[in-house]
């Protein structure tokens, strides 16, 4: 029986494309088995980064960006989200725009981590809608400067003395448990600082325009004698 030639090519291509399919789905099968499942850091990818001193940061609040102490400067980036990111770096200074969207249905604490930054040390933190967690930071002083409802968590810093700078509604929560000498806030335009556990020899205040320091009777149990 002859077979038709638009037949013949036909049945060619299904063939071809069958055999192009199974390829495909065995080179996936290769490199899903390559994907250590355990890594923490399996979604995310490198970002070059040079060290610097000084960190602006702005952007949405939907995705949590964490500042980590480690040995060296690095930025991980979440994979699926490198079409909101945007960095300039110029001498100590860079500056991250993070254009994650905004939401308010989430505690802000239950967000995907969304961008890693590693740093062995940092002079300031300027912040602008992020929301952010500042952890294990060990060093002499450290300045930061919050706006546009900033949210920012911090854990286990040890530091001689701390500034924080809030307006436009910015929140700063210190969890677990943080250690400072001398600990300086200017606070405006409805902003707020929870000391939670803090540890710290003094507290220097200046509060206006419906700002708010939240401060317990156990806070007072944990002023450095």
């Amino acid at each position: 029986m002859m077979i038709k030639k638009s037949n013949l090519l036909l049945v060619t291509f299904a063939v071809f494309f069958v055999a192009a399919l199974f390829t495909a789905d065995r080179e996936l099968a290769i490199q899903y088995r390559r994907i250590d499942l355990k890594d923490p850091f399996k979604n995310f990818g490198m970002v070059p980064v040079r060290p610097y001193k000084v960190l602006n940061i702005s952007g949405g609040n939907s995705y949590t960006v964490r500042i980590v102490q480690g040995t060296a400067y690095t930025i991980r980036l979440m994979n699926s989200r490198k079409q909101f990111f945007r960095m300039e770096q110029h001498q100590d200074t860079l500056a991250i725009n993070f254009t994650v969207s905004n939401q308010q249905y989430q505690l802000p604490e239950q967000c995907t981590t969304g961008l890693i930054l590693t740093v062995p040390a940092l002079a300031m933190i300027n912040t602008s809608g992020i929301n952010c967690e500042l952890s294990g930071l060990k060093q002499g002083s450290l300045f930061i400067t919050q706006e546009h409802e900033a949210i920012l968590r911090m854990k286990d810093l040890r530091l001689g003395s701390l500034v924080i700078n809030g307006r436009h509604s910015s929140t700063v929560t210190f969890r677990d448990s943080n250690l400072t000498d001398t600990l300086r806030l200017t606070l405006d335009e409805g902003s707020s600082v929870d000391l939670g556990p803090l540890k710290t020899r003094s507290i220097l205040t200046k509060l206006k325009g419906n700002a708010r320091l939240v401060i317990t009777a156990a806070n007072l149990n944990n002023f450095v004698k």
